[in-house]
């Protein structure tokens, strides 16, 4: 009888043993998910460099609907451009920006012809996860020397986060972008840095 006291106290002890030992573990390899995913988090919130090169073309059918409307007086149009490109952490994308402009007439000394705002946008991946634009401030737009076209402006656009892969992200993008009168095509290549929240 002595014998199985001894023996279940035995087992008893050892249970326990293994019971702390687990949770020990477990705790052990919690904290170590924690740091992995932390260092995982830190490692790719740093920005990363982004270049979009895309055309866009005026999108008039969506104008006329009433798509767009202008919510600031300062602003007389509206103007809905569509289109697709390329870009880094994006692949192939397709893009609509909308926005509202106002004519300056006559055009200033430095060739100012335009300001924009109310800027809403969006690139969308093939997988149709979205990237958000809107404009940091007023936009210009100014006479170009540019062979080919009219009009050009280089302006700051910043990231306003995302759907899928992009939710979160942030940046600032400056364009390089010309517009053709005649076509109604604008020619962009947007460069800065973007930061993936994940």
């Amino acid at each position: 009888m002595k014998t199985i006291k001894h023996l279940c106290l035995a087992l008893i002890t050892l249970s326990m043993f293994f019971a702390c030992d687990r949770e020990t573990r477990q705790d052990a390899t919690a904290i170590q998910d924690e740091v992995t995913v932390t260092e995982r988090s830190n490692h790719n919130s740093r920005p990363l460099p982004f270049r979009a090169n895309f055309y866009t073309d005026l999108n008039l059918p969506a104008i006329l609907a009433g798509e767009k409307v202008c919510t600031n007086p300062m602003f007389e149009a509206p103007n809905i451009q569509t289109g697709e490109g390329n870009a880094l952490h994006l692949g192939r994308f397709y893009t609509r920006l909308e926005f509202c402009g106002t004519r300056v007439d006559p055009p200033t000394p430095e060739g100012l012809v335009s300001i924009y705002g109310e800027v809403e946008g969006y690139f969308e991946a093939a997988n149709g996860d979205l990237l958000y634009i809107g404009l940091s401030g007023i936009g210009e737009i100014y006479l170009s020397d540019e062979p080919g076209y009219d009009l050009e402006f280089s302006d700051d656009f910043i990231i306003e986060g995302g759907t899928g892969r992009f939710e979160g992200a942030t940046g600032l993008l400056t364009s390089d972008s010309y517009v053709n009168l005649a076509t109604q095509r604008t020619d962009h290549v947007w460069t800065g840095t973007i930061t993936l929240d994940h």
